[in-house]
Parts: structure tokens; C-alpha cells; sequence
């Protein structure tokens, strides 16, 4: 049966198994994953109740950038943490705020997305290659390879796609998918915040659902590169994030905290695969540069490029005569802004190949005004004082809530 909008939708098993894990935790490694694999190779798959249990979840510090004095925690790999970091690390120079929100400032993040997603093809899962950490600190965090790399970033014209690659490894143009994500931005009165983001990778995952547990499956494995080229990659990926036994693949998963004086002043994360990235980016850039409301920031239409195809992807534009058009649907309800069908007209004169998409990303944020003139010092009652601004993006279902 097709549910239509509006239909009700119960999963009375999988209310059943988070009951089960809630009171008796260890069934998880018992009866549970008992029923899982046998519903999971009762439809051919492979995966055994053995497989289950020498799956162990893994506890990392975050990853520490920092943007315009402002502290940015974010995940670490395999996920897309580093380069959300890198792409803030190469944008800060550029000093976007000061030049406005024009065709000249997004050329600039497009040209750092590009040199972002050109990373992409070295990276991997660290707890295979420790090289991999060494390269995340030392390299993409650092301010003086971002310094060398903004010089080579031409304000009025794009460069060859081969000049944003890294590392000997060949483009990745493995395409990207994500509709499966759902993010969550929570901050209570105290100051404490948590940044969760969660994924069954495609929509719906693997488009199974054990009938014994209500747990729908991932596809996750989609998340790993080719081991040989086919007609949907045009070259392979990095070897470091091939297949192999025990190994996470890479996600573009990248929920954010960024602290002012040590405290939680933002609060989000994005959904959409690659777009999330171009998503979170152009949020927290809204709201550190261009000074917009939370609002504002994840309403503003969006660009995305991530370098293959070489395609520079726009909201809300006719990507032959950058009129508006209308696209995706705006949390604050008001239309595009004029200024975009310019930036859309500057674009193109530099050189981009500008397509239009319906939307890039979905990002939920929360915003703490009044951050700035708290230190940690001050106590919780003073804390709780500070005004919070809940975002969710009409872009994907959702909602914002206070209590």
C-alpha cells in the first residue's frame, strides 16, 4: 500500500525494540541481534549475529578549528567535520563580511568549496591510516597553508579542475547522494548543547525493514569508494577509504558547535550528503560575517560545488537568464532577495558553469544572542538569561521548539 500525506505511520516493532534496549541494554547483543541477522539473510544479505557483536562504537574528541577568534568544534573523521574546518580555514582571510553579499564574496566560497571537496578524494577512516590525523592537524587546519592556498584563488576568474586536487590521488566523481539524514540542534537554559547528526545514507537506507525489530537498514556501504570504474565513476576514489573488514566510511556527516568566550553561541548541523557541508558553511557564514538572524541565515538561497561535476549548483535562479525563479520553500516566508539574480549574472562572467537545483542541504540551527558578554565566570543563573533562536529549515520537514 502507498501512504499518501497526511497518513498515519506506526512501527509498533521498532517501539518495541528501543523499549527492550532501554530496559534490558545488553538484548542489543543478544535476541536482538539474533532476529536482525536472520531477517537480514532471510533476504540474502550476509550479515551474522557474530558481525553484530564486534561492532563497537567509537568515542572521539572533536575537532578544534577556529573562525575569527571564535572557537569551532566539529566531527572528525571519517565524517565531514575537517572539511567544513578546512573550508572556514580558507575562507577566513578573505574577510567575506567586509565585501558584502555579492557575485564577488560566493565566488569566493565556491572556489573554496571546490579546493574542499578536492580533499575529499584523500581522506579516509583514521583508525586505518593514522597518517590521515597528521594531515587533518598539520595541513588542513593549519593558517599558513590556508594563507598559501587563498593566494592562488583568483577573485575574477575560475582555475582548471585538475589545480584543486591533492596528494597525487585522482578527482573524486563518485556521485554523492543523501536523503536519508536528520539533524538535531538542541541547547538547554543551563548552556549545555548537543549537535547530533544521524543517517541511513539514500532515502530510506537499503529499502529493508527487519520485521522482527522495526530497525530499517543503511546502505552505508555506498559511502566507500569504487574499487574499479564503471559507468557511474568516471575515475576511482582514494584507497583509503576503499571496502575493507572493520573499516567506517566516509560521511559528510558535520554537526557543529562554535563557543564564544567558552560558551555554546551556535548550535547546527546540515543534512543532504555533500550539500549539508555547502549548507552548515553558508549558515554560520550568514551569522559570523554577514550578520544575519538564524533566520535569516538558513532561509538565504545557497550555492554548491563539489569540484565533479564541475557544475556550480544555485537555488531560486534560472540558470540560462539568472532571473528568479521560485524553489524551495523559505523558514521565514519571504521571497529571494533581488541581489541573487546579480550574484547569479557575476557568477557566470568569472567563469562558473552555473546550474539550478530546487535546494542544497537542510540546516537546523540555534543561535545564543548575548553570548558575546558572557564569560566563564558567570554563573547559570546569568546564563539563562541569554536569548536563544531556534531554526529549523523549511527545506526538509522539521521543527523548532522551546520548552
Amino acid at each position: 500500500q502507498v501512504l499518501e500525506e497526511g497518513d498515519t505511520v506506526s512501527n509498533p516493532a521498532l517501539a518495541t525494540t528501543l523499549e527492550r534496549i532501554m530496559d534490558e541494554p545488553l538484548a542489543l547483543y543478544g535476541s536482538l541481534a539474533q532476529n536482525l541477522s536472520q531477517d537480514i539473510r532471510a533476504v540474502g544479505g550476509f550479515v551474522t549475529k557474530a558481525d553484530l557483536l564486534k561492532y563497537r562504537p567509537v568515542h572521539t574528541q572533536p575537532i578544534k578549528a577556529f573562525y575569527q577568534g571564535l572557537q569551532v568544534l566539529t566531527s572528525q573523521l571519517p565524517a565531514g567535520g575537517p572539511m567544513l574546518a578546512f573550508a572556514l580555514n580558507l575562507l577566513e582571510g578573505f574577510h567575506l563580511g567586509k565585501r558584502g553579499r555579492n557575485g564577488d564574496a560566493f565566488h569566493l566560497i565556491a572556489e573554496g568549496l571546490k579546493h574542499t571537496f578536492g580533499w575529499r578524494s584523500v581522506l579516509g577512516d583514521p583508525a586505518f591510516d593514522e597518517s590521515l590525523n597528521e594531515l587533518v592537524n598539520n595541513t588542513m587546519l593549519s593558517k599558513e597553508y590556508a594563507m598559501q592556498l587563498r593566494s592562488k584563488i583568483r577573485i575574477d576568474s575560475v582555475k582548471n579542475s585538475s589545480e584543486y586536487t591533492y596528494a597525487g590521488f585522482g578527482p573524486q566523481t563518485k556521485k554523492l547522494r543523501d536523503r536519508g539524514t536528520s539533524h538535531v540542534s538542541v541547547i538547554d537554559e543551563e548552556g549545555n548543547a548537543v549537535s547530533i547528526s544521524s543517517s541511513l545514507n539514500y532515502a530510506l537506507g537499503s529499502r529493508f525493514m527487519s520485521k522482527s525489530t522495526g530497525l530499517i537498514m543503511n546502505n552505508a556501504l555506498a559511502g566507500f569508494s569504487p574499487t574499479q570504474l564503471d559507468a557511474g565513476h568516471a575515475v576511482q576514489d582514494s584507497s583509503r577509504n576503499r571496502i575493507t573488514p572493520g573499516k567506517r566510511a566516509m560521511s559528510s556527516l558535520c554537526p557543529t558547535i562554535v563557543l564564544r568566550n567558552s560558551r555554546p553561541y551556535i548550535v547546527t548541523g546540515g543534512e543532504g550528503g555533500p550539500n549539508g557541508i555547502s549548507g552548515v558553511l553558508q549558515v554560520l557564514i550568514g551569522i559570523l560575517e554577514f550578520g544575519l538572524s538564524a533566520g535569516q541565515a538558513v532561509s538565504e538561497p545557497r550555492i554548491h560545488h563539489q569540484l565533479f561535476p564541475n557544475n556550480l549548483r544555485m537555488e531560486a535562479i534560472d540558470q540560462d537568464t539568472c532571473g528568479i525563479v521560485k524553489s524551495y520553500k523559505r523558514t521565514d516566508n519571504l521571497g529571494t532577495p533581488s541581489f541573487w539574480s546579480d550574484v547569479c549574472l557575476a557568477l557566470k562572467a568569472k567563469g562558473h558553469n552555473t546550474t539550478f537545483t530546487q535546494s542544497i542541504g537542510s540546516v537546523n540551527t540555534v543561535v545564543r544572542v548575548g553570548s558575546k558578554a558572557l564569560s566563564p565566570e558567570q554563573n547559570n543563573t546569568e546564563a539563562s538569561q541569554a536569548l536563544f533562536f531556534a531554526t529549523a529549515d523549511a527545506r526538509k520537514s522539521g521543527g523548532a521548539a522551546a520548552y
